[in-house]
């Protein structure tokens, strides 16, 4: 017969908690606890996060690219890494910003068509005002390092 343990087990992750992502987590959570009773909000929670990332990623690579492929035209050997630099630089700095803001726009557009409308809007409005208040350096900080170590991660294979 087997004995079963209910220790807790170890979170997987643990990430250090900022004043921005605790609001964005009890923002969502409360959203979420409320969507859990209600099927369209959870349904237009989701699809706003789906295209929201999808989005994002679209006009983060497009970006990226264009920028590569005109500085990569001069044939000069610090423009090739300046590139590289800024083609990921922009990547991650644009899929930070552009999928927080096509979350809160595409949230407050979705929550025309749910029931509760309000909830929606108020939940819209202080992730935008806050977190772009609160997290701008951060995300640009961020960015701006992973971006660094891996163009210069990148430039010794290319």
């Amino acid at each position: 017969m087997q004995h079963l343990s209910l220790s807790p087990s170890p979170s997987p992750l643990s990430l250090p908690l900022s004043p921005s992502s605790l609001s964005l987590s009890l923002s969502l959570s409360l959203s979420l606890s409320v969507a859990s009773s209600h099927h369209k909000i959870s349904l237009s929670l989701s699809v706003s996060v789906c295209l929201s990332l999808c989005l994002s990623l679209a006009v983060s690579v497009c970006l990226s690219l264009s920028l590569s492929l005109s500085l990569s035209l001069t044939h000069t050997h610090i423009f090739h890494y300046l590139s590289i630099y800024l083609s990921i630089y922009l990547s991650i700095y644009l899929s930070i910003y552009v999928s927080l803001f096509l979350f809160i726009y595409i949230t407050l557009f979705l929550s025309i068509y749910v029931s509760f409308p309000f909830l929606s809007i108020y939940l819209s409005i202080y992730l935008s005002i806050y977190l772009y208040r609160d997290a701008k350096y951060f995300y640009l900080v961020l960015s701006f390092f992973l971006s660094f170590f891996l163009s210069f991660f990148l430039s010794f294979f290319l």
